[in-house]
Order: structure tokens, then sequence, then C-alpha cells
């Protein structure tokens, strides 16, 4: 499926828990981008580096897990950085479907 503004096929969305006007959305184009809700403008695009399938906010909306085809990365949103990156070789994790927390 593709959403406006991924120009390959997107993998998931989520709402941030902190801003709740802000949806989250990644892609394979390689890309997380930020949106707002009401207005439905662009706000925000981080360039990931690899195909993107699932997202999911922890760190009261301030970190963001990225599932990608090779790697499970942690992200710090204010700083736009990678915190953790852990890179798949035959994980049963590899091309996982969906993403979540418990806290």
């Amino acid at each position: 499926h593709s959403r406006p503004g991924h120009k390959e096929g997107s993998g998931a969305v989520a709402f941030s828990p902190s801003e709740k006007r802000v949806l989250v959305s990644c892609g394979r184009d390689k890309k997380i981008k930020f949106w707002d809700v009401h207005s439905g403008q662009h706000r925000r695009t981080i360039n990931a580096g690899g195909f993107l399938d699932s997202i999911a906010f922890f760190g009261k909306g301030s970190k963001l897990l990225v599932d990608g085809i090779e790697k499970l990365s942690v992200w710090d949103l204010e700083k736009g950085t990678v915190e953790l990156s852990v890179e798949f070789e035959g994980s049963a994790f590899k091309g996982a479907e969906a993403l979540s927390f418990a806290v």
C-alpha cells in the first residue's frame, strides 16, 4: 500500500502519545514522516537509511522503535539520531509485521 508522502510502499503508522495531533508513518522509501492530523500537513522527515516495516512510540513519545528489513533501531526524536541499532542475522524478528511495548 502507498500512503501520501511515501514514494514506495508504506509500512505502518502510529500516533504520538505526547503530541495528539502527530501521526508518524514509515515506508519502503527509507523515511519516517511526521504529519499534523488536523491539517494533513507534513511536518518533518527522518531519513532512516533502510526499508521500514513497523514503528512504535515509547519513552513518553520521545523515542521511536523502528523495525526494518535488516535491523531494529531506537530513534531519539528530539535529537533525530539513532540511540541503538541491532542488525538481524537469521533473527526471528526479521520482517516483523508489528511492534508494541508493554509498560
